[in-house]
């Protein structure tokens, strides 16, 4: 049986390890920390995360790759990554409260939000 996901550290309120379980063993899936937002893929195909920069991990593969990502201001990270599961839109929101939409998987972003108010 083989299993993927994540480890809290409550405190920060960051996710500090991607893991995989295969049977009895642990795996770390990447040595990318701290993390600060997750979401799978709706096909449970990839894990998608990050803290200032967005990642994937290929479940099968094991594979990470670092992802397009927008450029965040100062030390702002993510808090936040939706994916559609009918498309190739992700949103990520960060805790300063800016939102980043991508129509194409991540390969495009903009600004919908910043510091919580719509961009025009």
């Amino acid at each position: 049986m083989t299993t993927s996901g994540t480890s809290h550290y409550p405190a920060k309120n960051w996710l500090t390890t991607v893991y995989t379980v295969y049977g009895d063993t642990f795996t770390s899936a990447c040595d990318i920390a701290p993390v600060s937002a997750a979401a799978f893929d709706p096909d449970g195909g990839r894990l998608l995360f990050g803290y200032q920069r967005l990642y994937a991990d290929d479940l099968a593969s094991g594979q990470t790759t670092l992802l397009q990502s927008p450029a965040l201001a100062g030390e702002d990270v993510l808090s936040y990554i939706a994916l559609n599961p009918q498309s190739e839109q992700i949103a990520l929101a960060t805790f300063d409260r800016d939102i980043y939409f991508s129509q194409d998987d991540g390969r495009t972003w903009e600004q919908i939000v910043e510091e919580g108010s719509g961009v025009s």
